[in-house]
């Protein structure tokens, strides 16, 4: 799907959605600054209508699918004070449906850890899956576990975009964007909203109606109407 960014999602565009988190997470002094890496003057200007940062425009280079995201994340830790940060979080454009309350837990369980990621359960457990090999089935968990209940195997998780904690030094200086001591921060299946295509939209737009009528994601345009209404008498 081109241009993720400028897609509609219930009348905005997706990338408010997660700028709405990283400027208040910016509020609330859970880090420092909201900074946008992207390649288009087009969605810079979004970005900073938004209220992010735009101090540099990212590499035709780094723009491609194929490119690892620890390059673009080192990319735009060193244009913006390289070794001068302890820690990054990555805020997916495409996982609109965390919250700034999420960061905050996902960054409380960092301590001792190299990075954090966000996960949700699987809906198929991994040991109930095969792989076809030379005309053969091999299941993928241990011998004699694909007929055992769900309930009996350990728990199983699949990241699901959302939030990526981790320490400045791996992308920096080893080439990576996640370490090998990884928490998980674990979140409901209604909040891990993923959009690789746009096939999945009329999902997201539900889950997301969902959530803004429970309260508990708060659009910044919902805010901002609320602020101009006209008081009462």
């Amino acid at each position: 799907m081109r241009k993720k960014n400028l897609v509609q999602l219930l009348g905005r565009p997706l990338l408010a959605w997660t700028a709405d988190v990283a400027v208040q997470g910016v509020s609330e002094g859970l880090w420092e600054r909201a900074v946008l890496s992207t390649d288009t003057e087009e969605i810079a200007t979004l970005g900073r209508s938004h209220g992010l940062e735009t101090p540099f425009l990212r590499p035709k280079s780094l723009a491609g699918d194929k490119s690892p995201v620890w390059k673009t994340v080192r990319h735009a830790l060193k244009k913006t004070g390289g070794d001068e940060w302890d820690v990054v979080v990555l805020l997916q454009v495409t996982s609109p449906g965390r919250t700034v309350d999420d960061c905050r837990k996902a960054l409380d369980l960092l301590r001792d850890m190299h990075s954090v990621v966000s996960v949700t359960p699987t809906r198929q457990h991994p040991f109930h899956a095969a792989i076809e090999q030379g005309g053969r089935l091999w299941w993928t968990g241990p011998v004699n576990t694909e007929f055992v209940r769900r309930q009996e195997l350990p728990p199983a998780y699949e990241r699901n975009g959302a939030i990526y904690v981790t320490w400045a030094e791996l992308p920096l200086h080893r080439h990576a964007l996640i370490g090998d001591k990884i928490a998980p921060y674990i979140m409901p299946r209604d909040r891990s909203i993923m959009i690789d295509t746009a096939d999945d939209l009329p999902d997201a737009e539900l889950k997301l109606t969902k959530l803004l009528k429970s309260g508990t994601i708060k659009s910044s345009r919902a805010r901002r109407r609320r602020a101009a209404s006209p008081a009462k008498n």
